[in-house]
């Protein structure tokens, strides 16, 4: 791989896998993620541990942990504000060319494709 393809995948790579791979392991704390990297065949041909803690610096070119932070907290207290019945769907989503975070709640609620009744009556069982 000629030095222009090595730099165009690091960017791709630090700019959209590292960053969701430390927004789902950062809240839990899981410690190390294993990235298994493929040939042209398709076949993985080597494995590289990335330390968690060490995934901002990866991607710091690309994005920072704190705007990723303050746009959870934006969004968690959006969605706080926003949600105001119980079993009632809402869909979400995010307009990057607009900076917004929009709502709706679809016309067909059908509550049973999130969490099933069976699954509702055994967990706010008395």
């Amino acid at each position: 791989m000629n030095q222009q393809v090595k730099l165009i995948f690091f960017s791709s790579f630090a700019r959209h896998k590292i960053i969701k791979w430390w927004c789902q392991t950062f809240l839990v704390c899981i410690p190390v993620v294993v990235c298994g990297f493929r040939d042209d065949q398709g076949i993985v041909s080597r494995l590289v541990d990335y330390p968690c803690a060490r995934l901002p610096q990866v991607g710091s070119n690309y994005w920072l942990p704190n705007v990723c932070m303050n746009f959870l907290e934006a969004f968690l207290n959006f969605a706080k504000a926003t949600v105001q019945d119980e079993d009632v769907l809402y869909r979400f989503w995010w307009d990057p060319n607009s900076s917004e975070v929009h709502v709706v709640k679809p016309r067909h609620q059908d509550t049973n494709l999130v969490l099933p009744q069976w699954y509702k009556d055994e967990i706010f069982a008395s």
